[in-house]
């Protein structure tokens, strides 16, 4: 008795391509949030020197958003 495996190596190739590319955005998404949080903290700071209020409340607003509250 034969056992013809190329179903399962069909579909076990896009399995794999679908995983990597899972990780891959995973990484890259992770990456793009640490850079928006970074901009956002030193807007704040440039803002600081200008407008102390409104740079606590934007700050403020940053905490709520991030659920940090």
């Amino acid at each position: 008795m034969e056992i013809d495996v190329t179903p399962f190596v069909n579909a076990g190739i896009p399995g794999v391509l679908l995983v990597w590319f899972m990780f891959r955005l995973e990484r890259i998404l992770g990456r793009f949030d640490k850079t928006v949080q970074l901009v956002a903290r030193a807007t704040i700071r440039q803002l600081e020197r200008t407008d102390p209020e409104e740079a606590s409340t934007l700050s403020k607003a940053l905490y709520r958003a991030n659920g940090e509250e």
